[in-house]
């Protein structure tokens, strides 16, 4: 997500290649309104080869398993970067990709900028989880507050027990879909 200091931060999984998140930064850098990445740590980057690879070459790479190992190359649909790299094993792109980044480092107040940003939005994060969380116990209140009450009317028979069944079957639906 985006803040007031244009800084995007995301905190799923790289596991998946193409985020919206990401894409979305991505998109950003084409049309020039970022100038790069920041990433902490470094090798964040190279958590996901394809996400990476669109950030080296402006496009994409392909992945093959071969004998157990996986082995990355460009896919040249690129018209405007020729590429002419070979594949290259997982690992040592990997290997490369932690070294390149390793030579980089950060001011101490770019360091600090960037963990209170990231306080923050972990703050907002738990701000959200916890209304989320409080909102679904008054709903689960709520619900068992009415199964209370259409016991109490069968019990004083005012409904029959179908009537209960019906209504009860009802809330649970409701109850297992918070």
């Amino acid at each position: 997500m985006k803040d007031d200091q244009g800084c995007i931060g995301e905190s799923m999984s790289a596991a998946s290649p193409g985020s919206s998140v990401f894409n979305k930064m991505i998109k950003l850098l084409e049309e020039g309104k970022y100038d790069g990445i920041v990433a902490w740590p470094p090798n964040r980057l190279s958590c996901n080869m394809p996400d990476t690879a669109r950030i080296v070459c402006g496009y994409s790479i392909m992945v093959e398993t071969k004998k157990g190992h996986d082995y990355y190359h460009c896919t040249h649909k690129n018209k405007v970067i020729k590429c002419t790299q070979g594949s290259i094993r997982g690992e040592e792109l990997d290997m490369q990709l932690d070294a390149l980044l390793q030579q980089y480092s950060i001011n101490d107040e770019l360091y600090r900028w960037g963990l209170k940003a990231l306080q923050e939005l972990a703050d907002k994060e738990q701000t959200e989880r916890n209304m989320a969380q409080g909102s679904q116990y008054d709903t689960i209140q709520v619900l068992q507050k009415c199964l209370d009450n259409f016991l109490d009317l069968v019990s004083d028979g005012v409904i029959t027990p179908v009537e209960y069944s019906s209504k009860k079957a009802e809330i649970s639906k409701q109850l297992e879909g918070i």
